[in-house]
């Protein structure tokens, strides 16, 4: 069924590029959710392709288009941008995405790339590039909440009206001691159900499971698909958690 709701979009699109209607291919795009777009897309080539991906108006959305490309098409669209639209896509790329992508892209691109950013989220996806794709460290995200175990439920609740990253992931709330070392976890509910001057080691739930940075994905998945985790952390040999699945 998805296939043919994908099959009829890019058909769609295909009928109204050819008579040229940009702004109801623009239309179609804000109602379509950027999966569905990537994967209609996957159908184009060339000029085409990068014509219909310019229409895709928000930076943020063609962020997320690029991502949801498969590699090959991926690397199809990146050869046909210019270099400064790469680099202010990149921008609001996940920092695990942009270092698959990075990860294949030439090394003096991948730098242009990287200078471009802040200096924490250069980082991030330099750390993440360090890792095999097919590992832990890999897949993770560095896009996580990790607070202290003596904030209060209170301050945790401000932290996270804050947070103005809308990459974050937001599922669980990880509890880490001085060293940054994950000692516990609780979900968004635990903590609206908690008094406001409990702290978060009073809270949490301290039996927290986790995967080495290295561990392979194949056992990451079965741990992820056995738990039903919403999300996984993801510790390095000293238990510091370094990312999230």
């Amino acid at each position: 069924m998805i296939e043919d709701r994908t099959k009829l979009l890019a058909q769609t699109i295909e009928k109204l590029y050819r008579r040229g209607a940009k702004l109801n291919i623009q239309k179609v795009f804000l109602k379509t959710h950027t999966a569905d777009i990537a994967e209609a897309l996957q159908a184009f080539e060339g000029e085409d392709l990068k014509d219909l991906f310019k229409m895709v108006v928000s930076l943020e959305d063609r962020a997320s288009i690029l991502s949801y490309l498969e590699e090959e098409k991926q690397q199809e669209l990146v050869e046909l941008l210019q270099e400064e639209e790469l680099i202010d896509i990149a921008r609001f790329m996940e920092s695990d995405d942009l270092a698959d992508l990075l990860g294949h892209l030439d090394e003096e691109l991948s730098k242009k790339v990287l200078e471009s950013l802040d200096s924490q989220d250069s980082e991030d996806v330099a750390d993440l590039m360090g890792y095999p794709e097919d590992s832990a460290g890999g897949l993770m995200s560095s896009d996580f909440l990790a607070l202290d175990q003596k904030m209060t439920v209170e301050q945790t609740i401000q932290a996270i009206q804050a947070e103005q990253d809308t990459n974050t992931i937001l599922f669980y709330i990880y509890v880490v001691n001085d060293n940054e070392q994950l000692i516990g976890v609780l979900s968004l509910k635990q903590l609206l159900l908690s008094h406001k001057s409990q702290t978060l080691g009073e809270v949490m739930f301290p039996d927290v499971l986790s995967v080495n940075v290295e561990a392979d994905q194949e056992e990451v998945a079965k741990t992820v698909e056995r738990y039903d985790f919403l999300s996984m952390p993801v510790v390095d040999e000293s238990n510091k958690l370094v990312g999230v699945i």
